[in-house]
Parts: C-alpha cells; sequence; structure tokens
C-alpha cells in the first residue's frame, strides 16, 4: 500500500497495485503461505521477504503490464514500453561501443536496441543489488553472440533472459 500510495498518477498506482498482486500471487503458490507477508529492506533498499529470505523477487512495470519474476538466487527484472528516446539520453546512459552500435541503425532500430539495452542494464543493477549507484553508462552491454553485461568492479557472472511482448521488451538477469 505504501508505494503504491507514493505514486502520483492514478496509472501508476494501477500498475504499482498490479505488480503487488503478481508478486502476493507468486508468493502464495511458492510458499503455500495463506497469511500477510512481511518485507524487510537492505543495506541498498533492495525487499526481500521475512521468514523466506531463500526466495528472492523483482518486479517492474511500464506502459500497462506488471512483470515479477522469481528466483532462489539473486535477481533483476525490467520490462520497458519501446518509445521515443532522445538523443541526451541515449549519451547518458550508453557506452561509447553501444553509441556506436546505434547510430549504424534505422530510428526504429534504434528505439527496440536502446530498450533491448536498458532492459539488460537495469535488471543487472537490480540483480546486484545497488541500483543506480551504478551509472548505466559504466554498464557495457553486448549482444552479438549471448547477452552479456559487465562493469569494472562488479560481478558479471549473471545469465540473461530476455522476452518482448508487444511493443515492449523484458530482460531477466540472475546468477
Amino acid at each position: 500500500k505504501k508505494c503504491v500510495d507514493k505514486c502520483g498518477q492514478s496509472s501508476a498506482k494501477r500498475l504499482s497495485l498490479g505488480a503487488g498482486v503478481v508478486l502476493e500471487y507468486g508468493l502464495r503458490m511458492l510458499t503455500m503461505y495463506s497469511g500477510e507477508f512481511d518485507y524487510g529492506y537492505g543495506r541498498k533498499g533492495k525487499p526481500y521477504i521475512i521468514g523466506y529470505e531463500d526466495i528472492f523477487f523483482n518486479i517492474s512495470h511500464s506502459g500497462k503490464y506488471a512483470i515479477c519474476a522469481f528466483s532462489d538466487m539473486e535477481l533483476g527484472a525490467d520490462i520497458e514500453k519501446i518509445r521515443d528516446v532522445k538523443e541526451g539520453v541515449i549519451q547518458t546512459v550508453a557506452t561509447q561501443n553501444e553509441k556506436d552500435r546505434l547510430s549504424n541503425m534505422s530510428a526504429e532500430e534504434k528505439k527496440s536496441e536502446f530498450f533491448r539495452m536498458w532492459t539488460i542494464k537495469e535488471s543487472y543493477m537490480k540483480a546486484l543489488g545497488v541500483g543506480f549507484e551504478l551509472a548505466p553508462n559504466k554498464i557495457e552491454t553486448r549482444t552479438i553472440d549471448c547477452i552479456n553485461a559487465s562493469s569494472e568492479g562488479y560481478d558479471s557472472h549473471f545469465f540473461f533472459k530476455e522476452y518482448s511482448i508487444e511493443d515492449y521488451k523484458v530482460c531477466v538477469c540472475s546468477k
């Protein structure tokens, strides 16, 4: 409820509520617990379920979708609606290699690839539990042979799984 109350627009409140419903449903399926779950927060603010510290989860929402991923190891998940993106945003979050890769694409390909790249980066930051302490332009994504993200000083031994839903990009990153 606190998280929903913090959201300004009614559409953001609905998405936050939807993410909470998906989270609660998944937890009930995994634990068969019918009571209320208590949440704690790690040193960087990443939530966990008190009494079920061996269940890791991550939620995200964008546009009209909310997602929740579960694992027995640290993970991060992100969903983003593909939309127009300002060149300044690309310059701020992309590495030079990524900027070079994007510069050779049509406008539509560029939008799609940017949000593909962004969901990889954000799911990685969320899996690490560091959020924006790790600047997105310090994460190098490579998607030619396989998906990979790495940043100096941070663990890069993660697996990535991508999904496309209509005009959305989704990425789940896990140990």
